[in-house]
């Protein structure tokens, strides 16, 4: 159990790390498309 536990927590903390990086990269593509939009 205690090994498993230790093994969920660390998938947990990389899933959310990923999920943060992804998450910004998403806003900055987003931000980029938009400002292309609105200058063009």
């Amino acid at each position: 159990m205690g090994k498993q536990g230790l093994c969920l927590a660390r998938g947990q903390v990389v899933l959310s790390t990923y999920k943060t990086e992804f998450l910004n990269i998403l806003r900055n593509r987003i931000s980029l498309f938009t400002n292309s939009k609105l200058s063009n």
